[in-house]
């Protein structure tokens, strides 16, 4: 696998372990902007890579990818390198030329032109060389500003804005030699892009200039927007040759093209920008003081993002110090405070309910089993935090509420079941099973009979309107007769899963010895010949629209079966990741 293909495949891998680990994920396949990939900005979510996860410092200045697909942060404390997996840091070592110039990292480059990636540091600038992970150290004469900038132009010229003009790298004497050196002094350039016409568009602190790279000489400003740019302070450019720029009092997108002007809305945040970029929609990304900004491309606000202690899958931190889009359309964000945050692109399509305090939250994080409610609503069963209750509204009453208005004494709930006359069946841990009759609010509670600290692993229903629990005290049916239910054990094998397979058969799988088949009249038990192996820890048994049966299993992969249980295919273990207790739930 290549670097990139290890980053990519990590941005899936990231997104399903956190999906499934942390949320509850609804992913509306039929949804036309799923189709189209359109980024929902009311639903991004962001993830972090702090000191926690290995980066040298939390204030990351500079951000880039190289062509390999590694992601490179330039933090305030030596330089990373992010593969997907790990974190390789960089540092200053005083008498070894071959490492970075200095670990207050400022700017970062990749040059696509030389295959190089640029570092501009407190202390001068360097370049990587991935063939013996050294550096080489560049030495720009005159040259006393921090930060440096690079920028290619479309002539494949490597230019650097410096404290006294602009430098040409030379290819030849790799080194910097002279291109434009300022008329003043204590001008320094602090912004570098160049239009679709080959024109520079030089920044400083005495203004802006522009120099024609064909006829090699300066043109005058256009006189539209000559009185803005005399104390503009950042000059980005974006897709369609336009400049984004901002003054001291506003924001403005001038379109060189067709010689207009048009002022972002006049929100006081955004003036100061540190940083800006586009995403794959061209809508503008600016990085502030108090987050992120972002306006879609007739310039309208659509979404600010900014830290939130309420929901963590927000920004991390407010104070934004770089952005950048990768190759995939992900977007990362260096902040002050927080290290890096990224959001995976398409990641939004999936809607997620995560674990948390508020009243806006699931109140736990090991989600069992989800169920459709008769009100379009869903009940979703967790581990450690109880029963939930999701309405159409998407609105989530918690396990506190429930449990009390259904007598629900334990937290740990295994399995669910709306049966034929709409009443709740709840598979508890070490508790049994209770009983939940809505119209009457009232409760039942099975678990004398079942075996000492029974547990309900699973429940369905058969059409007679039987009910069979398995867990690993065994299999018991529940049969009202009288007004009253009869419990009665079926078998002594731990059941895990269940399928009601047809009209005379019910397949169970067990935590060991595989599948067997169960008789509903004669209760006989049959092992499937080819899933008798005590080895096998069947976790799901599942049967779609053409009748084949899904068999997931805990450590040798997933298999498709038909109704006789004859293997028509398998997939490997090495396929599917072993840390992911993956459970199904499909929608009607």
């Amino acid at each position: 696998m290549s670097v990139k293909q290890g980053v990519e495949s990590d941005m899936k891998r990231s997104t399903l372990k956190n999906l499934i680990s942390v949320a509850v994920c609804l992913l509306f396949l039929l949804h036309p902007t799923f189709a189209e990939g359109k980024i929902q900005y009311n639903n991004v979510r962001f993830k972090q890579l702090s000191i926690t996860e290995g980066l040298s410092h939390n204030t990351v200045n500079a951000i880039s990818q190289d062509s390999k697909g590694f992601m490179w942060f330039g933090t305030r404390n030596g330089l990373c390198r992010y593969d997907g997996y790990n974190i390789t840091r960089y540092f200053h070592e005083e008498g070894d030329s071959t490492t970075i110039s200095h670990d207050f990292i400022t700017k970062l480059y990749n040059d696509p032109c030389r295959n190089v990636l640029w570092i501009s540091t407190e202390q001068g600038i360097c370049k990587y060389n991935p063939q013996n992970e050294q550096f080489t150290r560049y030495h720009i004469e005159g040259n006393n500003k921090n930060s440096v900038l690079f920028l290619n132009t479309s002539d494949s010229r490597l230019l650097t804005g410096c404290s006294n003009g602009i430098y040409q790298y030379d290819n030849e004497k790799n080194s910097f030699t002279p291109f434009i050196l300022n008329e003043g002094k204590g001008e320094n350039i602090r912004g570098l892009v160049e239009d679709s016409n080959n024109v520079l568009w030089i920044n400083s602190n005495k203004g802006v200039k522009r120099y024609n790279l064909k006829k090699e000489q300066f043109e005058p400003l256009p006189l539209n927007i000559r009185p803005f740019l005399e104390t503009c302070i950042q000059l980005v450019m974006l897709p369609g040759n336009q400049l984004l720029f901002n003054t001291p009092q506003e924001v403005f997108v001038y379109n060189i093209n067709n010689d207009s002007l048009y002022p972002l809305a006049a929100i006081k945040d955004i003036r100061q920008f540190r940083c800006a970029t586009t995403d794959t929609m061209n809508n503008i990304w600016l990085g502030t003081e108090n987050g992120i900004f972002i306006y879609d491309q007739t310039f309208r606000l659509v979404t600010h993002y900014q830290q939130s202690e309420s929901d963590l899958s927000n920004l991390n931190d407010s104070p934004i110090y770089s952005l950048f889009e990768d190759y995939n359309h992900n977007m990362w964000v260096g902040t002050y405070f927080g290290g890096v945050n990224y959001f995976i692109y398409a990641s939004d399509q999936f809607r997620i309910y995560p674990y948390g305090n508020s009243p806006n939250h699931l109140s736990g994080k090991a989600v069992r089993q989800i169920i459709n409610t008769p009100d379009n609503g869903l009940y979703i069963a967790t581990e450690d935090g109880g029963l939930n209750y999701l309405n159409s509204n998407r609105e989530i009453t918690r396990s506190e509420r429930l449990h009390e208005r259904m007598n629900i004494k334990a937290r740990n709930i295994h399995s669910l079941l709306i049966d034929s006359k709409q009443n709740l069946w709840i598979g508890l841990f070490l508790r049994g099973m209770n009983y939940y009759m809505p119209k009457e609010n009232k409760t039942l509670s099975f678990n004398d009979g079942m075996g000492k600290n029974s547990s309900g692993f699973c429940i369905i229903e058969d059409e007679t309107g039987k009910i069979w629990y398995g867990g690993p005290s065994g299999l018991f049916t529940l049969k009202k007769q009288n007004g009253s239910f009869q419990l009665k054990k079926v078998s002594a094998l731990p059941v895990f899963c269940m399928l009601n397979l047809n009209d005379s058969i019910i397949w169970t799988g067990n935590r060991q010895n595989g599948i067997y088949q169960i008789n509903k009249r004669t209760e006989e038990q049959t092992p499937l010949p080819q899933f008798s192996s005590s080895k096998l820890y069947m976790t799901y048994l599942y049967m779609d629209s053409q009748g084949n049966i899904w068999a997931g299993t805990n450590n040798d992969g997933l298999f498709v079966l038909n109704k006789k249980g004859e293997k028509l295919k398998s997939y490997s273990k090495t396929l599917i990741p072993q840390h992911y207790n993956l459970t199904l739930f499909i929608s009607s």
